[in-house]
């Protein structure tokens, strides 16, 4: 009898496999805050209507981005960052993990390391819990940050407590404009976006 090559026969399951990997992913479990943001009625993806289904993908694909974000592994604070030497400015902006919505950011210093350590703090200040690094932006460049969630109380106030983040994302840009507009667009279709802060760093 022929024997078949070992990376032949794990092709050959791999072909076998294909035409149900499009029902593995449909039988995934949904995160609870994605469930409640798109109104699923039922906790797998293919039991949901249609638009439901699409809004569940947009929303998981984001809490995935997020969350491997946030598995990044932590610095301690005030931890050196690796500097590159600039004759221009930083932005850098932290951001605690949602639904904490703080954030904190530096802008106006030469000192990479320093810019990181500052915007750290501020987030740190605001979260009172770990904050980790969500964007920077180097000489000439500036970014913005929006996010998604939902309301929690009647309507949005400053009180933390009336609006849940359940995504944060950030664009750049050559001038805050076009940040802003990269920030929202890539927050756009997973919940209620709203931008949060701008910062630019000078050449």
């Amino acid at each position: 009898m022929t024997r078949i090559p070992p990376p032949l026969r794990r092709l050959a399951v791999l072909l076998l496999l294909l035409p149900a990997l499009p029902a593995m992913a449909q039988t995934r479990p949904i995160a609870l805050a994605c469930r409640q943001q798109c109104n699923a009625p039922a906790r797998e993806l293919a039991a949901n209507p249609p638009a439901v289904q699409a809004c569940l993908i947009r929303c998981q694909a984001g809490s995935d981005f997020t969350r491997g974000v946030n598995a990044a592994p932590r610095r301690a604070l005030g931890t050196p960052v690796a500097s590159a030497p600039s004759h221009g400015t930083w932005a850098v902006v932290y951001a605690a993990t949602p639904p904490n919505g703080a954030t904190g950011t530096s802008h106006g210093l030469h000192d990479r390391n320093q810019a990181h350590m500052e915007a750290e703090r501020a987030c740190a200040a605001r979260a009172g819990a770990h904050c980790r690094p969500l964007a920077e932006a180097g000489p000439g460049e500036c970014v913005a940050v929006a996010q998604a969630g939902r309301v929690t109380g009647l309507v949005r106030t400053s009180d933390p407590r009336t609006f849940q983040v359940t995504l944060v994302e950030y664009g750049k840009g050559s001038d805050a404009a076009q940040a802003e507009r990269a920030a929202i667009a890539a927050c756009s279709g997973r919940g209620e976006c709203e931008l949060v802060v701008t910062v630019c760093a000078s050449r």
